[in-house]
């Protein structure tokens, strides 16, 4: 693609490599139905490279040339019932679609609404104009430079307990002003939030966003996103309030701490398995598992019925029962808890910050192994791990204490990496917790992990074992050894 222009940062030049932003201008190619690097709109706005494609509309890096300013353009373009002819205008495919392509385009002006509402609210993206060109639409939109949750979990499988709770907190923190405008969100999920490398956290993507107070709650469209939305969502006549975009920040906690997506809650009706957090993951505290699972309840009464009661919830502040009673000052409570800080898993994604912070320590929790383990503090030790096969040494690693490691095969998902055609991708994971003098171990595989009498773990089970022991990793042939050096 010849272009003397990076379709990224807009940086003059005619390298096939940027060398302001370092992308790939010649290996950069136009998705089907986008509008190539270059256009202008409305005199005004130079359009770059795609950030993305969805149903609905695609998004583009923009550049205002009057002021210089760079911005994300999305352009209203459902992909079922339009085209787009050689001048680059829409076109709807059937004319009987005609109708049907009008009121999305009345409600992706809508969304530009919504965001100017919430324009003062830091946590969520900042829309700032509309333009109408080639028979649709372009909201102008604030430029984020980071990163969302789906591509972190693309690319590490999971995210550190400590700094999902962050994200979590800041999300809420955000949902707070959507909803004090009588507003939902609706479709909360990893690739609607953004990390930032300042930290900071922003919730996108308002195409399914409506109000519900008033007469209006009866407009509430079916749109969801399963795993993600609850029962209400699948029906047009649902009841959806806040408790629908909390069961939503659930379920997406839920993802970034195991991986895994919930299941459609059409299929949790009919048989329900999704258990507490903490009675598989060390690094979630009991008050989380409890907040956590009770936002995922598939009656809505049973979940927070506000914002500020989930988070007074995952901070510990307030406990309810199975059917809980709204207090008359919920959400107001004063008591003072551990501010959140951020974490260091930012410096793996976007390198070292200007100013970096203290890592806050975790919460003292208590496991109960039945083991008669001694409790107790411990100082000048080096938790290591050992994997052998015969009298192959295939690795030994020093691990850091209270922090889950995870060992498998595959090098992007993994802090140890044993290679070997019988581990798992993720095989298990290892915890040294320093107060307990033991290490927590964790079976997520196919082939199973053993211990030293055979005994198979269940997977998910957390398994304490003291320094000095092994597991068997699938067989015999590999041969897992914790321990402590002095």
């Amino acid at each position: 693609m010849q272009l003397d222009f990076c379709p990224h940062c807009f940086c003059s030049t005619n390298s096939e490599l940027c060398p302001r932003c370092g992308f790939s201008i010649e290996g950069y190619q136009t998705p089907e139905k986008a509008l190539p690097p270059g256009t202008v709109i409305a005199k005004k706005y130079k359009l770059g490279r795609v950030l993305g494609v969805g149903g609905f509309g695609i998004t583009y890096t923009g550049y205002d040339l009057r002021t210089n300013a760079r911005y994300a353009i999305k352009e209203y373009m459902p992909n079922n019932v339009a085209r787009r002819d050689e001048s680059g205008t829409v076109e709807v495919i059937n004319p009987l679609d005609r109708e049907t392509y009008n009121q999305g385009l009345n409600m992706f002006l809508e969304e530009t609404n919504i965001l100017i509402t919430l324009s003062k609210s830091p946590g969520i993206v900042q829309a700032y104009d509309f333009v109408h060109e080639n028979k649709t639409g372009y909201l102008i939109m604030e430029f984020l430079d980071g990163v969302n949750l789906k591509s972190i979990l693309r690319e590490s499988g999971t995210i550190p307990a400590d700094f999902s709770l962050e994200v979590l907190l800041k999300v809420a923190d955000a949902l707070r002003s959507v909803h004090a405008k009588g507003l939902l969100h609706r479709d909360i999920s990893p690739e609607n939030i953004m990390v930032l490398p300042d930290n900071s956290i922003k919730l996108i993507d308002f195409g399914a966003a409506r109000f519900f107070v008033g007469e209006k709650n009866k407009d509430l469209s079916l749109i969801l996103k399963p795993g993600f939305a609850p029962p209400e969502q699948y029906s047009s006549d649902g009841n959806q309030g806040v408790w629908t975009d909390i069961y939503a920040l659930a379920a997406t906690y839920y993802k970034i701490i195991t991986g895994n997506t919930l299941p459609d809650a059409r299929t949790r009706k009919i048989h329900d398995t999704v258990e507490r957090l903490d009675n598989h993951y060390v690094s979630v505290t009991p008050q989380v598992g409890l907040a956590i699972h009770q936002a995922l309840s598939l009656d809505y009464r049973q979940r927070p019925q506000s914002i500020d009661r989930f988070v007074d919830n995952l901070k510990g502040r307030t406990y309810y029962s199975d059917t809980p009673k709204e207090p008359a000052n919920a959400g107001n409570m004063q008591q003072p808890t551990e501010e959140i800080k951020p974490t260091s898993f930012l410096e793996r994604l976007f390198g070292d910050r200007p100013e970096k912070k203290e890592k806050p320590k975790k919460p003292e929790t208590k496991y109960d192994y039945g083991g008669g383990i001694p409790v107790g503090t411990v100082t000048g030790v080096r938790p290591f791990v050992r994997v052998v096969s015969g009298a192959i040494n295939l690795g030994q690693w020093s691990i850091p204490p209270d922090r889950e490691m995870s060992v498998g095969r595959d090098f992007h998902a993994c802090d140890m990496v044993v290679s070997g055609s019988s581990i798992s991708r993720k095989h298990c994971t290892v915890t040294y917790l320093s107060r307990e003098k033991c290490f927590a171990v964790v079976d997520y595989s196919s082939n199973g992990t053993f211990l030293a009498n055979g005994t198979r773990m269940k997977p998910g089970n957390i398994y304490a074992l003291e320094p000095g022991s092994v597991v068997l990793l699938s067989s015999q042939k590999y041969i897992m050894e914790v321990g402590v050096k002095k």
